[in-house]
């Protein structure tokens, strides 16, 4: 029964004062003075019992329950008597069951929104709401319970077969399994189709935070449920742009670490480095094809050959000297890396030594060092000279020491 049928109950009373006043209001005028004819009428607050039972009913209409009992104790209380026990009632009634209706729709819509996740494969995991079972639930009374507060009814006015109610219990299956439920146990609550506007801020907000395979999980949900295919585009373009400020990020980052030292900024590089590909691998991820892939390869040879050094506190470097190469030639070509240029020779030795260069004069005391270096870590430089067949490791002095930068 909706409320403006059950408001009908109460208009045979309000009839009925009406019937019963308004002749006495009309006798006592013609025979008695105006000022006495108002003091018969009874009143409460400047209003006769009558227009209290009209306010009554007129918040019984608008849903102001409280209102509408408060006037209907106010008409009781200019007329007492039994006549507005049956209106008092019917209010009373209309009240439980407008809070029961408002628990309802609080309980099964009002709650927080859970944000919808997704995994390795980029697959959106349903957003849902959260209630626990009361006693005596199951899935299928929820379901009832879902329909009916979507409908401005309780579950025990609504028909437990229609069309709503099944596809509320798919959806709670889908979430929760089919099973019993225990008392108290977390209720996992689909989200209701129509609540498209959820998901259409939760893809912006994800797509401005750059989780781009959650904002598009969302976007093509929000549209499912109703919203306009321009958010999918919207999405996209936000995703587009994006990817080029990434690209610009990683160029700007290796520009930025070619200008570093390998030597004293050795972490620094390598640090800038790592971003730079980061940037370029997540930029490759947003789109179809290998756009970037030319660049990455790049960045990751770069990493790779900057890796190969390990500095210590002291400033010696560790290297590894491959298979098949001396020992002075793993030496030059790793100082030649970090210094970022080659070595000037000038073809003179002994007993030249004026016409050597200030790169020949700074190798001999390089290579004198290492040696020197060498023998305090119980390493025998004789055996790393004469091996070419297996890597063996080398422990270099700071290059910086010796050779001026350029």
């Amino acid at each position: 029964m909706g409320d403006k049928a059950r408001v009908t109950i109460a208009l045979p009373f309000i009839i009925l004062l009406a019937g019963i006043i308004i002749p006495l209001l009309s006798d006592a005028g013609s025979d008695l003075p105006d000022e006495v004819s108002n003091a018969a009428v009874a009143s409460y607050a400047g209003r006769t019992a009558a227009e209290w039972g009209i306010l009554a009913t007129d918040a019984i209409e608008r849903g102001a329950h409280d209102r509408a009992l408060s006037c209907a104790k106010s008409a009781e209380r200019v007329e007492p008597g039994e006549q507005f026990g049956g209106l008092l009632k019917e209010i009373r009634v209309l009240r439980w069951r407008s809070r029961g209706i408002a628990r309802s729709r609080d309980r099964f819509f009002g709650g927080e929104v859970v944000a919808g996740a997704y995994g390795d494969s980029a697959v959106f995991i349903p957003a849902h709401r959260v209630t626990v079972a009361l006693p005596g639930e199951s899935l299928w009374k929820i379901a009832i319970s879902i329909v009916a507060a979507d409908c401005g009814e309780l579950a025990r006015d609504t028909r437990a077969d229609s069309r709503d109610i099944y596809a509320v219990w798919d959806g709670l299956t889908e979430l929760n399994g089919v099973r019993e439920l225990e008392v108290g146990e977390r209720v996992l609550l689909p989200i209701p189709v129509g609540e498209a506007s959820w998901f259409r801020d939760l893809a912006l907000e994800a797509a401005r935070g750059h989780r781009f395979a959650l904002a598009d999980s969302a976007a093509i949900e929000a549209v499912r449920r109703g919203e306009p295919r321009v958010l999918l585009g919207t999405v996209s373009d936000r995703k587009r742009e994006w990817e080029d400020e990434l690209v610009i990020e990683a160029h700007t980052i290796v520009e930025r670490a070619l200008g570093l030292s390998r030597v004293s900024e050795h972490g620094e590089f390598i640090d800038a480095l790592r971003e730079a590909h980061r940037a370029l691998d997540e930029a490759e991820g947003l789109s179809m094809g290998t756009q970037h892939e030319q660049l990455l390869v790049v960045v990751e040879a770069m990493i790779a050959e900057a890796e190969r050094f390990r500095f210590r506190e002291d400033g010696a470097v560790r290297v590894m000297r491959p298979a098949g190469e001396s020992y002075t030639e793993a030496a030059r070509e790793a100082i030649e890396w970090l210094l970022e240029r080659s070595l000037d020779a000038s073809g003179a030795s002994y007993p030249h030594s004026a016409d050597k260069t200030d790169d020949q004069l700074a190798w001999a005391m390089f290579m004198k060092d290492a040696y020197d270096l060498a023998r305090s870590e119980g390493v025998d430089f004789t055996a790393l000279l004469e091996n070419v067949v297996t890597d063996s490791e080398m422990l270099l002095p700071n290059p910086e020491l010796y050779f001026a930068a350029r």
